[in-house]
C-alpha cells in the first residue's frame, strides 16, 4: 500500500514541502509522499521534485530512472526561477545516480555541467574526480580535485581523494599531507581515519587506498564545504605523527561523551540583548531594536551556546539572527530588523560533522507555530522583566519565569557575570578561571532533565579570549563555525576582481556615531579583550587611520592602490572621501555604489566607462553585490580574513571575527596590527600558540611554507 503524506486538511504545497522536510530522516518515505503532493500542488516549483530526487537517491542509490526524472524536472524549473544553486544541487544529483549506475560519460556531463554553473562546488568535483578515476583517468581525476582546491582550499572529500590518488601515483608525502588535511576538516571520520592508517602502514591492506565509484560523496552525505575557512592549506599540513585531537575538557560532558541517542531535550537561550534603541531625530520618533548587539555579538554568544549544549548532551535549538536594514548612523536614521534563520549564513552540515548537535528554530517550531513551554530561567526576575521579545517574535511563552543565577555572556570579556534578582542589575564578576565556567554548568544542570532548558539571556560557559588569545574551547567551537558557499564565493569573485593574485591590506574601522558616542566614551568600551582601550584604538582620527594605513602598507610592501576598506562610514563624505582627497588613500570597498552606472546606463562599456573613471579619480570599486545586503558584512570580513596582511580596529567584534578567520585559515599573527597599538599591546597579541585541536597546522610555518591564501 502506498505511504501518504497524511498531512492536514487543506494543505498548501509550501505546508506539504515543510512537512517533507521536517519527516526526511525519520519517515522518508512518508516525506517522499509529502514531495510529491507539494508538487503536484504547485507544478512550477522547483523545490518538491529537488527534495523527492534527492531523497530517492539517497533511500534507493540504484533507482537511476526515478531520480532523473524528478531531478530533471528540478533543473528545469530552477532554471526558468534562475535559481543557480537548485539547478546545481539537481545536476550534482543526476551525476551521483548516473555515477551508481555506471553511466560514467552521463555522470561525467552532469557533474560538468553543475561545476559549469557552482565551481566551487566541492561535491561535485569529487564526484567528477570518481568518475574519472573509475574510468582509469587518475591524472585526470587529480587535476579535478586540485581545481577544487583552488576554489576552496577545505573541500575535505577533495582532500582524502588526493590522499588515495597520490599514493597510487607514487606521490606518498602528498598523500600523507592531505590525508591529514581532510581529518582536519571532518575529524574522526572512519573511512578517512583508515587511509591515513593505510599510508603510515598500520595493518591496514592496501585495498584501503583503492580509488574509484566507491567513494565517500553521496548525493546528501557531503555538504558544500565552500563554507568552511578553518584549515590553513595542505601544502602547511601537520607532521607525520599527527591524529586528530580530543575534544577539549572544557567541551566535555560529565562522564566524557553524551550516551547514545541524548541524554536530555534541547537547550533553547535568547541571545538578543534588549532595552537598546535610537530616537530618530528627524521624525521625532524612538524606535527599539530587538537586539542590542548586532552579528558579530550574537556570533560571540552562539560560541558559548553550542559549548553548553556539549557539556549538557542537549541539541541546541539555533536562534538566528536579527539583522539591520537601512541607513548606519543609527543614532539619526531609521532602519528595519529581519530575522534569518543561522543557516542563511553558516554551514550547519560542518557544525554537526564535528559533534555539535544543532536544529534550526523553524524545524523545532515551525513558522506560524505556537508554543506553551513549562518554565523559563530569568537572569534578573524582580529587577526587571525577563527578556521575551525574541520568544515572542517567535510565538514561544512560559507558563512560569523562574529568577536563576547563572554567568550570563559579557562581549568581549573573559570574566563571568552573575546576575539574579540584582535590583542594581550590576551583578558580580568573577575572574576568569579555565573550566570554572563548565565545572558549574555540569554540577548545576548536567542532570536537569526537562524536555527544554530555556534561558532568557546567552549563557557563559568561561572562555579565555583576553588579548584575542583564544583558549582551547573557544578555539576548538569557533573553529567548526563555517560561513556557506555563497559567502565564500561571492568573497573570492570580488577579492580577485579587485586585485587578482596581488597581496594586499586589508584595514577594518568602525566609524559610525553610535560607535563614538555609544561605546568608546563609556566605562564599558574602554576594558575590552583585557586591554585598557584609548581613543586612539577605538576611534581614531580620519588623519591618524590615514597615517596607520601608510605605516602598514608601506611596512609590509604593499602597493599604494591594493588595499580593501571595510568600515560602518555612515556616508563617505564622512571619511572615505576624506581618506581619498585629503589624504590620498586609495582604496576599495565591496559594494559601495557611488561608482556604479544607473540602471538605465548599466551597460557593459558603461561599466567599464564608470571603473575607468573611478580609478583615473583614485577609486577603486569592484563588480556590484551578487548577493543580499545581509551578507555585506560578512562578505567583508571573509575577503578581510583572506587578506595577506590586516589592520584591525579592537575592540571591535568584527576584527574579533576576522582574527578568528585568519586564524583559522592558517595566517601567522606578524601579518595582522590594530589602530593604537604600541609594541606591548602587540606583543601580547602575538603571543599565542594555537591550541592543541589546529596546531599541527602551523607546525611547518617556520620552513617557509604560506597557507593556500597567500601570493
Amino acid at each position: 500500500m502506498a505511504t501518504s503524506c497524511n498531512a492536514p486538511p487543506a494543505s498548501t504545497a509550501a505546508a506539504w514541502l515543510q512537512l517533507g522536510l521536517e519527516l526526511q530522516h525519520e519517515a522518508p518515505e512518508r516525506a517522499r509522499a509529502c514531495f510529491a503532493d507539494a508538487a503536484r500542488a504547485d507544478p512550477h516549483a522547483h523545490a518538491p521534485p529537488l527534495h523527492y530526487g534527492l531523497l530517492t537517491l539517497q533511500v534507493q542509490p540504484y533507482a537511476t530512472a526515478e531520480v532523473a526524472v524528478h531531478l530533471h524536472a528540478a533543473a528545469r524549473l530552477g532554471l526558468a526561477e534562475a535559481n543557480v544553486s537548485a539547478v546545481a544541487a539537481a545536476l550534482r544529483g543526476l551525476g551521483v545516480a548516473h555515477e551508481n549506475a555506471g553511466e560514467w560519460k552521463v555522470a561525467a556531463a552532469s557533474y560538468e555541467d553543475a561545476l559549469s554553473l557552482v565551481p566551487r562546488d566541492c561535491a561535485a568535483s569529487a564526484g567528477l574526480a570518481n568518475v574519472r578515476s573509475a574510468i582509469g583517468e587518475y591524472v585526470e581525476a587529480v587535476e579535478v580535485l586540485r581545481a577544487a582546491l583552488a576554489e576552496d582550499h577545505a573541500c575535505p572529500p577533495a582532500h582524502h581523494g588526493l590522499a588515495r590518488l597520490l599514493r597510487h601515483l607514487g606521490d606518498a608525502a602528498g598523500a600523507l599531507r592531505h590525508a591529514h588535511a581532510a581529518l582536519e576538516l571532518r575529524p574522526f571520520d572512519a573511512s578517512y581515519e583508515a587511509t591515513l592508517r593505510a599510508l603510515r602502514g598500520d595493518g591496514v591492506p592496501p585495498d584501503a587506498l583503492s580509488y574509484g565509484a566507491a567513494s565517500d560523496i553521496s548525493a546528501t552525505a557531503v555538504p558544500s564545504a565552500a563554507a568552511a575557512m578553518a584549515v590553513a592549506s595542505a601544502a602547511c599540513g601537520a607532521q607525520s605523527g599527527w591524529t586528530p585531537p580530543p575534544l577539549p575538557a572544557d567541551l566535555t560532558p560529565s562522564g566524557g561523551r553524551c550516551p547514545a541517542g541524548g541524554a536530555h531535550g534541547v537547550l533553547l537561550v535568547n541571545p538578543f540583548e534588549e532595552g537598546c534603541f535610537h530616537d530618530d531625530l528627524r521624525a521625532n520618533v524612538r524606535q527599539d531594536y530587538h537586539s542590542c548587539g548586532q552579528f558579530n555579538n550574537v556570533l560571540a554568544s552562539l560560541i558559548h551556546m553550542l559549548a553548553l549544549s556539549r557539556l549538557l548532551c542537549r541539541p541546541l535549538v539555533l536562534p538566528g539572527f536579527f539583522v539591520r536594514f537601512g541607513a548606519r548612523l543609527t543614532r539619526v536614521s531609521a532602519f528595519t530588523e529581519r530575522w534569518l534563520p543561522t543557516s542563511h549564513f553558516f554551514n550547519l552540515t560542518a557544525l554537526r560533522q564535528a559533534g555539535f548537535d544543532v536544529r534550526e528554530l523553524r524545524e523545532w517550531l515551525p513558522e506560524g507555530q505556537a508554543r506553551e513551554l513549562p518554565r523559563l530561567h530569568c537572569r534578573a526576575v524582580g529587577s526587571g522583566p525577563p527578556q521575551m521579545r525574541f520568544f515572542a517574535f517567535h510565538n514561544i511563552s512560559f507558563a512560569t519565569k523562574l529568577p536563576a543565577k547563572f554567568p550570563h555572556f559579557l562581549q568581549q570579556q573573559s570574566e563571568l557575570r552573575w546576575v539574579s534578582d540584582d535590583a542594581s542589575r550590576h551583578g558580580y564578576f568573577s575572574r576568569f578561571e579555565a573550566g570554572l565556567g563548565a565545572k558549574w554548568w555540569r554540577a548545576t544542570y548536567g542532570d536537569e532533565a526537562s524536555e527544554v532548558l530555556a534561558f532568557d539571556a546567552a549563557p557563559s560557559v568561561g572562555m579565555g579570549m583576553d588579548h584575542l588569545r583564544w583558549d582551547e574551547a573557544l578555539r576548538y567551537t569557533r573553529g567548526h563555525l563555517r560561513y556557506v558557499g555563497p559567502i565564500h564565493a561571492e568573497a573570492t569573485r570580488v577579492r580577485t576582481a579587485l586585485f587578482g593574485t596581488a597581496p594586499f591590506l586589508a584595514v577594518h574601522i568602525r566609524r559610525g556615531a553610535d560607535r563614538l558616542h555609544d561605546f568608546c566614551h563609556t566605562a564599558w568600551g574602554q576594558r575590552c579583550f583585557g586591554w585598557n582601550i584609548t581613543m586612539d584604538m577605538c576611534y581614531p582620527s580620519t588623519e591618524a587611520v590615514a597615517r596607520r594605513i601608510v605605516a602598514a602598507r608601506d611596512q609590509w610592501g604593499i602597493a599604494p592602490g591594493n588595499i580593501f576598506l571595510a568600515t560602518d562610514s555612515p556616508s563617505p563624505e564622512l571619511f572615505e572621501d576624506l581618506l581619498r582627497e585629503r589624504h590620498g588613500i586609495s582604496f576599495a570597498r565591496y559594494g559601495q555604489p557611488s561608482a556604479q552606472p544607473t540602471a538605465a546606463d548599466a551597460t557593459s562599456s558603461a561599466v567599464e566607462a564608470a571603473a575607468r573613471a573611478a580609478i583615473a579619480a583614485g577609486r577603486r570599486y569592484g563588480p556590484p553585490p551578487a548577493l543580499g545586503d545581509e551578507f555585506a558584512l560578512t562578505v567583508d570580513q571573509t575577503i578581510c580574513a583572506a587578506a595577506p596582511y590586516f589592520l584591525g580596529n579592537v575592540p571591535s567584534t568584527v576584527t574579533a571575527t576576522i582574527v578568528q578567520e585568519r586564524d583559522a585559515v592558517g595566517w601567522g599573527r606578524e601579518r595582522t596590527t590594530f589602530f593604537g597599538f604600541g609594541e606591548p599591546e602587540l606583543e601580547q597579541f602575538r603571543n599565542w600558540e594555537p591550541s592543541h585541536a589546529f596546531a599541527a597546522h602551523y607546525a611547518t610555518r617556520g620552513s617557509g611554507c604560506m597557507p593556500g591564501l597567500a601570493t
